[in-house]
């Protein structure tokens, strides 16, 4: 049977899987996003300039995943959006795929890498098809798919697309760039960063010229949030409050907490982040350039962006889905097994216990849930971050210095 054949399979069983969850009710999507999409694509449909009529928080590239479902006949927008994320976790798999068997040595394990990542997508259900963030979890692996290939111009196209549509693959991009300059050589690597920022640059382009305000708005919103309580720090914030009677700053909303306590935690958590990152982007400069050692440092290095960040939302999940399971050995293994705990954690929790009343009244149950699933997340960073031991090695992968690949 053609390989294709195996990825077709996958994804119809998936969308199967989901979509039978969403006709049965337990799949909601109702306390998704997709409404806010839905309300956007209508105005820019209508004749609305995005950023500038309309405050679109998400960059650019973006936009045609809200004006699609609103161009489509006959379909309502919740169902066209949902479709899209199905055909996009369709794509991720069929990337995770040909990712493990570009990794792995041996043929019987190639597909267990997508039966997980799939099953991670089926476990966050209402998060996966609520949410546009299978789109560019799937270009980033898509991008690394290709840059381990020696198609480092097309994997720098595919990684500024990732960046264009939500902002979080800019901290791989520096790791593709390390890997094709050690392996192609260092004019290629510039190549390969210049074209995903160019990509950026063209998305954003026409906007900064109609909506420069817009545009500064929904950087501003993405990169300069307030401390929110799905985040480890604002979690660990609102549990101290508790446990200890403290009563907090009036929020405005439940995922806001005001106050110099909060800013100070906030950028603490940033400040430990961007530290963690920065090490990585130095050790995998330092380790033999492989494809393992590519995908396990952007594995490592978006679980800390997550981890520690400001702002944790529920769908951010999705963005270690197509990475973890492919990192090798012993502790591929234990940090899939925390991200599967997170994800079912999450699942647990949203939307059915995601109650903003619940969470402004500090209730117990949902900020639990909360404060392990972000512990774990930590636990899923550490684990891949951790040194690798020698003994460990070329059990599932080859950790070998792989011969160079011909630039394009």
């Amino acid at each position: 049977m053609p390989a294709w054949a195996g990825d077709v399979g996958g994804a119809i069983l998936l969308a199967g899987v989901l979509g039978l969850g969403v006709v049965i009710g337990i799949i909601d999507v109702s306390k998704g996003d997709v409404f806010i999409y839905r309300r956007w694509g209508h105005a820019i449909v209508d004749g609305a300039v995005p950023y500038r009529d309309v405050a679109i928080e998400y960059p650019p590239g973006a936009l045609p995943l809200f004006i699609t479902p609103a161009l489509v006949p006959g379909l309502s927008f919740g169902v066209a959006f949902v479709g899209m994320m199905l055909v996009a976790a369709g794509v991720l798999l069929a990337a995770v795929r040909r990712m493990a068997s570009e990794l792995r040595r041996r043929g019987n394990v190639v597909t267990l890498p997508r039966l997980v990542a799939g099953s991670f997508i089926a476990v966050l259900g209402s998060v996966a098809v609520s949410r546009f963030d299978l789109v560019p979890a799937a270009l980033t692996i898509i991008g690394l798919l290709l840059v381990s290939n020696g198609r480092h111009r097309l994997g720098g196209l595919a990684l500024g697309a990732a960046i264009a549509v939500k902002l979080y693959p800019a901290v791989v991009l520096p790791l593709a760039v390390t890997y094709v300059a050690r392996r192609v050589g260092y004019r290629a690597g510039a190549v390969t960063g210049a074209l995903a920022l160019a990509v950026v640059a063209v998305a954003y382009a026409p906007f900064v010229f109609l909506a420069a305000r817009g545009v500064h708005y929904s950087l501003s919103v993405q990169l300069s949030r307030s401390l929110e309580i799905e985040s480890l720090g604002g979690a660990l914030f609102v549990a101290t409050h508790r446990a200890f009677g403290i009563p907090l700053s009036k929020q405005g909303h439940y995922y806001d907490f005001p106050g110099h306590s909060a800013q100070i935690i906030g950028f603490v958590s940033v400040g430990i982040g961007i530290s963690i990152i920065a090490a990585l982007w130095i050790a995998h400069a330092r380790v033999p350039a492989s494809r393992a050692s590519l995908v396990r440092y952007a594995a490592a290095t978006v679980a800390a962006y997550i981890a520690f960040g400001k702002v944790l939302s529920p769908q951010y999940l999705l963005w270690l889905v197509p990475l973890v399971p492919l990192v090798a050995g012993r502790r591929g293994r234990v940090a899939t097994g925390l991200l599967g705990l997170a994800c079912l954690l999450t699942a647990v929790a949203y939307p059915r216990q995601w109650d903003p009343a619940l969470l402004v009244n500090l209730a117990a149950a949902p900020l639990v849930i909360i404060v392990i699933r972000d512990l774990l997340l930590v636990g899923v960073c550490a684990f891949l971050a951790l040194p690798t031991i020698s003994r460990y090695r070329g059990r599932a992968y080859s950790n070998r210095l792989e011969l160079p690949v011909p630039a394009e």
